[in-house]
């Protein structure tokens, strides 16, 4: 197997090719590209896990509600996008977002019912409008797909951080939060 690594390089040296960068699926159809899409976009994927980590540091009765809010609004706001043309959020908006997240998270702060609702809905609204397909693909398809994924990346955070919280440590949470914060910088720096 060894020998084969110098002759591969060659041919990948001299054979270049085009990368996609929203391949990484393949061509899934609009509802599966879309439900998917938190995994391959850096801004929109850091700042679902930042709603999913704070919502793992509060209490169980806050989180049932706002949750809720936070699918309905997802749902909401991925059908209004197949219908009127709004643009994506810039990814420094999307990353500060995530890195007022991670930072709520990591203090630990047990915010009030109603501000984790609001805070739910001005997410799901900004994680929606980061969806960048083409007008034309457009469809009730891709809104049910995005906003599936939303929800599911949220919930599958939220469970895994509980989780770890309950069963390893409680401090898991709050480095999650740490964490996403510095990512949330590091995405803030991609532009420049």
């Amino acid at each position: 197997m060894r020998s084969l690594r110098f002759p591969c390089l060659v041919i990948a040296a001299l054979l270049p090719d085009t990368a996609f960068a929203h391949e990484a699926f393949g061509n899934l159809g609009p509802f599966y590209t879309h439900m998917l899409h938190p995994a391959v976009d850096p801004s929109q994927g850091v700042l679902l896990v930042g709603m999913g980590a704070l919502l793992a540091r509060q209490p169980v009765e806050t989180v049932r509600s706002a949750y809720a809010v936070f699918a309905m609004a997802s749902a909401l706001a991925a059908v209004i996008l197949t219908v009127l043309p709004l643009t994506a959020p810039g990814v420094r908006l999307t990353a500060a977002t995530a890195v007022l997240l991670g930072i709520m998270t990591a203090i630990g702060l047990q915010l009030p019912r109603w501000f984790v609702a609001v805070l739910c809905v001005g997410v799901a609204i900004i994680a929606a409008l980061s969806f960048d397909a083409a007008p034309s693909t457009k469809s009730i398809q891709t809104a049910a797909g995005g906003a599936l994924g939303l929800a599911l990346t949220v919930l599958i955070v939220w469970g895994a951080l509980d989780w770890a919280g309950e069963r390893l440590h409680p401090v898991a949470a709050a480095v999650a939060g740490s964490w996403i914060a510095a990512v949330g910088l590091m995405v803030m720096a991609l532009p420049v």
